[in-house]
């Protein structure tokens, strides 16, 4: 039996996209190449050991952090601004 698949949501209604950040501090690479995706009505964790990226991610998705590569969208706006990230 075929499992029905859902339509593709067009990249500018997701409320989360992140492609490719990379953050490093130094020497010291603290988000290399996440990309993920967030639709509409997902909730999503961060799992990890102590240092491995979370907060350096998630201060990446509220702007207090600036990437050093990838993007990160919100509604399909880039850059993200602090302001909207934290509504």
């Amino acid at each position: 039996m075929a499992s029905a698949s859902a339509p593709p949501i067009a990249s500018s209604s997701l409320p989360l996209r992140i492609e490719r950040l990379m953050k490093r501090f130094g020497e010291l690479t603290a988000v290399d190449g996440v990309s993920l995706e967030l639709k509409p009505g997902e909730c999503m964790g961060l799992l990890g050991p102590n240092g491995a990226g979370k907060s350096t991610l998630i201060r990446s998705i509220v702007g207090r952090v600036i990437p050093d590569a990838g993007k990160v969208r919100s509604s399909g706006t880039v850059p993200i601004r602090p302001v909207r990230a934290r509504r």
